[in-house]
């Protein structure tokens, strides 16, 4: 089998498959940034906390580290 690739039909739209390209760049930085901090609070509360709140924690921990 042989394959031609056409790139002259991507050309045109390489400025918006690039934007594209950095926005899921910039989503995945703040998600890991994000995740990162609330871990890290987590982690800290379940450590230091009331027996309560770190109870909570802990559930909360708990659900989304076993949620496939």
């Amino acid at each position: 089998m042989a394959y031609s690739f056409h790139f002259s039909q991507v050309w045109p739209f390489l400025p918006y498959l690039l934007g594209g390209a950095w926005e899921t760049v910039q989503l995945a930085a703040c998600a890991f940034g994000g995740g990162a901090v609330i871990g890290l609070l987590v982690a800290i509360g379940i450590e230091r906390a009331p027996a309560w709140l770190s109870g909570g924690l802990f559930f909360y921990r708990s659900f989304f580290t076993n949620t496939p």
